[in-house]
């Protein structure tokens, strides 16, 4: 038996400052952070000869972003900064099936940190005293040291059958989108949102779409709310549909399979608050895929072999504890 990860220690010290500034309509704030991180593995190889190696990681990071409130009903927010993301234990000494998804994974203990500059700009308004209200965000990052979980095109024999093969890599790439929101109060007690989220990936070295990159989303629903009535309080019944394009935007030549075809969903969600006590008791039910649709997910692996899961059924209890003692009447 070989275990997918070696055992490790793993220690992580950072620190930060933040500074903000506010004037008028105008604000702006920046920042820095530091940040080390030190990873001790003990790595057995395939003879099970064991051999120490220590990982060392360096960072720092700068934001720098404002806000401009042009009016009372629309404002211009804009951020750059730079990022990284040192490689975890599993992108670096991973070598070994990955249960939960049916799969052996490698990883490379040659990985460098991520590092990445971000620009993202975002355009809030509102309208008929604030009943509709909407934002756009697109957002540019430039990511050196990517590090991306590739199909290798081949699979591994194993005592518990053959697994797919997937290695951790690195590349330069670069990744842009755009998110846009909206919400309309139809009615005081009707709400309808609205979301797309388009995301692009560009992998610079091979010249080519980066692999595992989300399709384009729509997001849809309709929420009915309702008043207390007798001790239920916040009543709502929300109808969901989320529709998900095809990812065309690929490498091809290197998945197992190409993506799959694009899918629509529709669920429903309803939820009740009731007193209890001093306390209050939320009950939510959900159910998920109402129409039973068989669809597969481009970014679950599991799509290799099956279907997403079918109509879901759920029920949600949450207590909600209060340290505040109801006031005593005189």
């Amino acid at each position: 038996f070989r275990p997918v990860l070696p055992n490790y220690n793993a220690l992580s010290v950072g620190a930060f400052i933040l500074e903000r500034y506010k004037k008028n309509r105008w604000e702006f704030e920046a920042g820095a952070r530091y940040d080390f991180k030190l990873v001790n593995a003990e790595i057995n190889s395939r003879n099970n000869e064991a051999r120490n190696t220590t990982f060392n990681f360096h960072n720092a990071a700068f934001s720098l972003g404002g806000i401009f409130s042009i009016n009372d009903n629309l404002s211009l927010r804009s951020n750059i900064g730079s990022a990284f993301r040192p490689p975890n234990v599993y992108e670096l000494l991973s070598d070994g099936v990955h249960q939960s998804a049916a799969s052996i994974e490698v990883g490379d203990i040659n990985l460098k940190s991520e590092q990445s500059l971000k620009w993202i700009t975002t355009l809030s308004a509102s309208a008929y005293k604030k009943k509709m209200q909407f934002e756009v965000s697109p957002y540019v990052n430039v990511i050196q040291n990517y590090i991306l979980l590739q199909p290798e095109q081949q699979a591994r024999l194993t005592i518990r059958g053959a697994f797919p093969v997937f290695a951790f890599k690195q590349t330069n790439a670069v990744i842009s989108g755009l998110d846009f929101d909206f919400k309309y109060d139809v009615l005081k007690q009707i709400a309808f949102t609205h979301r797309t989220s388009f995301l692009y990936g560009r992998d610079l070295l091979a010249k080519d779409d980066l692999i595992f990159m989300p399709p384009v989303q729509f997001n849809n629903s309709i929420t009915f709310q309702t008043g207390s009535i007798n001790k239920i309080e916040n009543m709502y019944l929300t109808l969901n549909y989320i529709s998900v394009l095809s990812q065309y935007w690929y490498p091809e030549g290197i998945d197992f399979t190409a993506p799959p075809k694009g899918y629509g969903l529709l669920n429903i969600y309803t939820g009740i608050d009731l007193p209890f006590k001093t306390q209050r008791v939320s009950f939510i039910f959900q159910v998920d895929n109402v129409m039973n649709i068989a669809y597969r997910d481009y970014l679950n692996r599991f799509r290799y072999y099956a279907d997403n899961m079918g109509r879901n059924f759920s029920l949600k209890i949450k207590y909600h504890f209060s340290l505040k003692p109801k006031n005593k009447q005189l």
